[in-house]
């Protein structure tokens, strides 16, 4: 409290004192912020940070902080800071999920059957399995009509639309 006093004379002579009282108000402290960053790979996934599609937040210190990455074809990743104390940066890396990709293959002779390998691996069939988002080497070797040899090879990015991981090869080419 802040008191000030003082004396009033009135015209019979009489000494008035008045004491006034004011509240001091104070300033609350400033509230502590901290910075949550979340660094997705592969870069356009989606962040969610306190339900907030961004991938850097500012929060209060001491707040609970939910965040979320995810993309479609890739296995969601989530979790929490509790209580959060400190600056917090994190990468998170969704790991892609497993399609089908078809090799469809044409331009080899009828009595034969083409060899396709996948990395440094044959496969049987015409078919393997791989993660959304890896990029597959592959080598189709075979007879042709005329029985030469013929062999395609290339690079392969596996996408997420369950249809559209085909590699159509022609060896007659």
């Amino acid at each position: 409290y802040v008191t000030t006093s003082g004396v009033i004379n009135a015209e019979n002579g009489k000494e008035v004192v008045i004491t006034m009282k004011a509240e001091e108000t104070q300033t609350p402290p400033a509230t502590e912020k901290v910075t949550v960053t979340i660094n997705a790979t592969p870069a356009d996934a989606t962040v969610t940070i306190n339900g907030q599609t961004v991938s850097t937040l500012e929060v209060e210190k001491g707040t609970d902080v939910t965040w979320s990455v995810e993309k479609e074809g890739y296995t969601t990743q989530q979790g929490t800071y509790p209580a959060i104390a400190e600056d917090k940066t994190e990468t998170i890396t969704l790991v892609g999920e497993d399609r089908t990709v078809t090799f469809s293959v044409s331009g080899y002779k009828a009595d034969t059957t083409p060899t396709i390998t996948v990395g440094e691996q044959e496969i049987t069939g015409t078919t393997t399995t791989a993660k959304v988002g890896d990029v597959i080497s592959w080598k189709v070797t075979g007879t042709k009509d005329d029985d030469s040899s013929a062999e395609k090879s290339g690079e392969f990015t596996v996408v997420a639309e369950e249809n559209n991981n085909t590699i159509t090869v022609n060896l007659a080419d």
